[in-house]
């Protein structure tokens, strides 16, 4: 598992969006236009403007699961997201290691065999390097970034058939060098694909009706 970042302190939120692989800035301070770019501790993040959308999917959309009820979420404030996931060198550069099972991808794929705890840990140390506060993001957060403002099961529509020209995924092989696909509509890369991602918060049922700002499931503070 991966994941993003996104920086908090500095706020552009950036909030160590650290899911599976990627770096984002949450809480940062100041904000930016929709596509806007940053360059923290050798990772590209970049700027998610807040807004509302359908989380989940249609109950009859295709390789959907049974937990994937729609319901509106509100996201009150901006933050900065990792363009990509974190980088097996951007790992090392941190925390002196590197874990991952595909170490011959190279130091341009993302971080993987490292568990929750064992990002919080990065998040920690990275956080004590003077660049800002980051942390993961949470489920909404990575979703709707994900979806781009896109209401079709995948950012460029709902053609299955597009996916290789976005993700490597079982169908194509396995991990490969990040952004080496195409991004969604807001720059963000492997969003469909490449690894799995660590979120902030954890799994369980959605909280019916609408939620803001959501930290997690029905079990949630």
């Amino acid at each position: 598992t991966m994941y993003r970042l996104f920086p908090v302190g500095i706020l552009l939120p950036l909030t160590l969006l650290m899911s599976s692989g990627y770096a984002s800035l949450l809480n940062g301070a100041q904000q930016a236009d929709l596509g806007a770019t940053k360059l923290v501790a050798g990772m590209e993040f970049i700027w998610i403007p807040k807004g509302s959308f359908m989380m989940g999917s249609p109950e009859l959309e295709s390789g959907r699961d049974k937990n994937e009820k729609q319901h509106r979420v509100n996201l009150t404030k901006g933050y900065w997201l990792g363009a990509t996931e974190v980088t097996q060198g951007q790992w090392k550069a941190v925390m002196g290691n590197n874990p991952s099972n595909f170490k011959s991808c190279g130091s341009n794929c993302p971080v993987e065999k490292v568990s929750w705890n064992d990002v919080q840990e990065f998040i920690k140390k990275l956080n004590g390097k003077g660049y800002g506060s980051f942390a993961l993001p949470t489920e909404a957060q990575w979703e709707y970034a994900a979806r781009a403002g896109t209401t079709t099961a995948y950012s460029f529509g709902d053609n299955y058939q597009r996916l290789d020209g976005y993700a490597w995924y079982r169908g194509n092989s396995g991990t490969h060098t990040v952004a080496s696909k195409k991004p969604n509509p807001w720059g963000l890369y492997d969003m469909h694909g490449n690894a799995s991602e660590w979120t902030e918060d954890w799994y369980d049922a959605y909280p019916p009706g609408t939620s803001t700002d959501p930290t997690g499931g029905i079990g949630a503070h």
